[in-house]
């Protein structure tokens, strides 16, 4: 996440999966057409200039001027500025012919290794001589992951040991941090994201090639085809993986018995060819090499620490968990558990555990999340309390909501519940809620639709003691908001990720896992915490803010990881806002409470002091009680990218911040 761009909205964005943007080059002279559901009208070509109007989706006004990627339209009696990638340009029939014609003219054909490669849109030469391509394009054939970032029209390319972004209607990149001027700039063509294909790809690793008679470009990806040695897989099925360790995306599996070259080696892990072409990571616990033993354990992965670890059992420790698909953030969720459920233990890899699910499937589970039987506590993840006892209630944030009789979108409905109400949780499944309805009707709620309140089970008659009876618990009677960011569901149906680090860590992974472990700390010290996502949520930034004040809660925390286009910035930040229209012991709890948590967090986590600084984020603008922004290190930096992928830092931050909320109640 951007740091001066939490303020942003994110919700109107793009209408397709991460690249679909409904936006066009625009000249003065032109007509545009508004595609957010409702955008800002700002004095200035900038989001630091204030807003002077709103205009909504569909509405259409003349072009008067354009600067920086800013467009200013005629509002009739005024004039404003609004982002140029939240409007197209509105052309007629013979402009678009004429536009279609030149664009098949100036198609070009690509090829990867020798192999033509079709895109969705045609590639083209545009005006600076360089050629364009589809931003799917990229993802899907050249294997990159990704992302959109539309509060600054910023797309990000990444893959390990390759980050870069450019920016629509700008001529300049970064890789890796670096500043890069172009020739040209990404643009927008038939509702899909051109961007430079040569500075792409070859930043990628790939040698490109332009043959002006074919007007064919050809893309080569890079390949030792020499292996020094080569190995035998014998785990039954094994993990190939984008890098050298279990934090990098698994892009391939291979079977025992398959022979692979190797190409080098990296610590425990060895680059390998694949039988299919192409190359990746393997770890050398999973293959041998000529002459010797072969441990044909028969077990699916990618750890080398096998082995019998007898009938061992955790309990789930996190209020709802995700279960993962590997030993790792960047596997996918396979599905979630609840407090207290046990679980059998498998092979453990890296901090986390392989456990075989209730419904007979296996996943894994970060160890920082749930207690093994038997084991004594550690303090490598801080101080984190035994789990209270706790009675969750489901919080509906959508205007209507459908109640099944399964956990599944697909089930018969049995009911709908509506905005604001809220529901006991009686059991959950996955990414569902099982809801005790009045008249004795229960039924299932996609988590993406509630916020859920917390409470220690003392408190389940829904009165809540005074601060101070007990001194275990002096955050009895308390109400706190925790907001994890990002993970709003976009049209489209994907959920922001936030900043994504090099490795492809997604912020909104990991701070939903530090949420969890916040409010795991102070609902033990007598809290009531409301979460305003678990999973994804369809709320709004405003109306995440607006939680605070529908739930009667004392405080709002809100949880980053940030972001820069240089990555050798790094540290810790907690924001907050106090305009000098507020009042003067509003200003000074703001300040009180974004101090204490980033001295706890200096104190936790070593990181360099970025300081407590006011921005007018709008989680913070837009809540009426004393509100923070915390950004826990950067995702762009490499070092602090891997400390946020390991369990011990998010515990370590998660403890840090409910330490200051404590001393912050306490004082």
């Amino acid at each position: 996440m951007k740091s001066l761009l939490h303020g942003v909205s994110k919700g109107v964005l793009l209408t397709a999966l991460f690249f679909l943007l409904i936006v066009s080059p625009v000249n003065a002279g032109q007509q545009v057409s508004v595609d957010g559901n409702l955008v800002n009208v700002r004095s200035g070509p900038g989001l630091q200039y204030e807003r002077v109007a709103q205009v909504n989706q569909g509405d259409k006004y003349d072009v008067l001027e354009t600067r920086d990627g800013w467009v200013k339209i005629d509002l009739g009696t005024s004039s404003g500025w609004v982002a140029g990638w939240l409007v197209h340009t509105v052309q007629s029939s013979k402009a678009n012919s004429q536009q279609t014609s030149k664009a098949a003219a100036n198609a070009v054909r690509i090829y990867i290794d020798g192999e033509q490669a079709e895109a969705d849109v045609s590639p083209y030469i545009d005006s600076n001589n360089r050629t364009m391509v589809p931003l799917r394009f990229i993802a899907e054939k050249l294997g990159a992951y990704v992302s959109w970032d539309g509060s600054q029209g910023m797309i990000s390319v990444s893959q390990p040991g390759s980050s870069i972004q450019l920016w629509v209607g700008k001529k300049t990149a970064s890789y890796n941090g670096e500043e890069f001027d172009l020739d040209t700039s990404p643009v927008i063509k038939e509702e899909r994201t051109m961007v430079p294909l040569r500075f792409v790809s070859e930043r990628l690793g790939c040698e490109t090639a332009w043959n002006k008679d074919q007007r064919s470009v050809y893309i080569t990806r890079k390949v030792n085809v020499e292996p020094e040695f080569e190995v035998t897989v014998s785990s039954q099925k094994a993990n190939i993986r984008s890098g050298p360790g279990t934090n990098y995306t698994s892009v391939a599996q291979v079977d025992a018995g398959n022979v692979l070259g190797v190409l080098g080696d990296s610590g425990e892990w060895y680059e390998v060819l694949l039988p299919q072409g192409g190359k990746g990571w393997i770890s050398k616990g999973v293959v041998y090499s000529p002459g010797e033993e072969p441990d044909f354990n028969g077990e699916p992965g990618d750890d080398s620490s096998r082995g019998n670890t007898g009938d061992r059992y955790c309990i789930v420790t996190g209020s709802t968990v995700n279960v993962r698909s590997g030993p790792g953030l960047d596997y996918g969720v396979v599905d979630q558990v609840a407090r207290g459920t046990r679980l059998q233990i498998g092979e453990s890899n890296s901090g986390w555990y392989q456990i075989a699910l209730p419904s007979g499937k296996d996943g894994w589970i970060a160890g920082w999340l749930v207690s093994v039987e038997g084991e004594q506590g550690t303090d490598d993840y801080g101080d984190i309390p035994d789990p209270a006892v706790v009675t969750r209630t489901a919080i509906i944030v959508a205007d209507v909501a459908n109640v099944r009789q399964q956990a599944s979108e697909q089930a018969q409905l049995v009911t709908q519940v509506y905005r604001g109400q809220e529901v006991p949780v009686t059991d959950q499944q996955g990414q569902w809620y099982k809801l005790s309805l009045s008249g004795g009707v229960e039924g299932w709620i996609a988590n993406w639709l509630v916020a859920t309140k917390e409470q220690p089970a003392s408190q389940r008659d829904g009165k809540l003691p005074s601060r101070g009876e007990d001194p275990a618990k002096p955050l009895e009677g308390t109400i706190i908001v925790l907001d994890p960011g990002h993970g709003s569901m976009q049209p489209g149906d994907w959920s922001d990720p936030g900043a994504v680090g090099v490795s492809g860590l997604r912020e909104r992974d990991v701070v939903v896992n530090i949420g969890e472990t916040v409010g795991q700390i102070l609902t033990a010290k007598g809290a009531t915490v409301v979460h305003t996502r678990t999973g994804d949520t369809v709320m709004s930034l405003e109306e995440r803010a607006g939680i605070a004040s529908a739930t009667g809660a004392e405080i709002y925390v809100s949880i980053h990881c940030n972001s820069s286009l240089s990555s050798l910035l790094a540290g810790t930040s907690t924001y907050y806002y106090a305009p000098a229209n507020m009042s003067a012991s509003m200003r000074a709890s703001r300040e009180r409470l974004a101090a204490v948590i980033q001295e706890e967090l200096l104190r936790a986590l070593g990181r360099e002091n970025k300081g407590i600084r006011q921005e007018a984020f709008s989680v913070l603008r837009n809540t009426t009680v004393p509100s923070v922004l915390v950004e826990v290190a950067f995702l762009s930096n490499a070092e602090e990218e891997r400390l946020l992928s390991t369990g011990e830092f998010q515990t370590k931050a998660a403890s840090a911040i409910a330490n200051g909320i404590i001393r912050y109640f306490s004082s």
